[in-house]
């Protein structure tokens, strides 16, 4: 029983490993898509990525969380009604940031995403807001996230 728990652990490491570099690469492609006006195509390719591995990650995994910002932008830089799509990714992406910086979830000391992480993940948070505020001509909104996301990256 323990060498079959032990094997089972290993393929789920290896999964995750593999899922976990599929997202990467995904995020990086997206971002190419991006810059070449490609935001429609970005936001299908890295959809159909996170929805395929989203379920070999803990809830409050930050391993999604590029994944979720590369969503929202693409979604802002649509427009129109794809605007409540990109603000509830970014809902979906702070309330993982806040699950797993929580005091109640141990698993976050485990994983070791380190506090430079969890600062560029804030970082990135902010500015995508400011850019969803931004296209929702929320000025206001828009300078004080996009201010927070400038300051958290110095």
């Amino acid at each position: 029983y323990t060498q079959m728990s032990n094997s089972q652990t290993d393929a789920r490491y290896l999964n995750n490993k593999g899922n976990l570099l599929r997202l990467e690469e995904g995020v990086r492609n997206a971002k190419l898509l991006i810059i070449k006006g490609e935001a429609e195509e970005a936001n299908k390719q890295m959809f159909d990525i996170l929805h395929d591995v989203k379920g070999d990650f803990d809830e409050a995994a930050v391993e999604l969380l590029p994944a979720y910002f590369i969503l929202a932008e693409a979604n802002v830089i649509m427009g129109g009604v794809k605007l409540k799509k990109a603000e509830q990714l970014l809902i979906a992406a702070y309330w993982n940031l806040l699950k797993y910086t929580s005091d109640d979830n141990k698993a976050a000391a485990m994983d070791g995403a380190s506090s430079n992480e969890v600062s560029r993940y804030r970082a990135s948070l902010h500015k995508t807001f400011g850019r969803l505020f931004t296209a929702q001509e929320r000025p206001e909104e828009a300078i004080k996230e996009l201010c927070q996301g400038i300051y958290l990256e110095c």
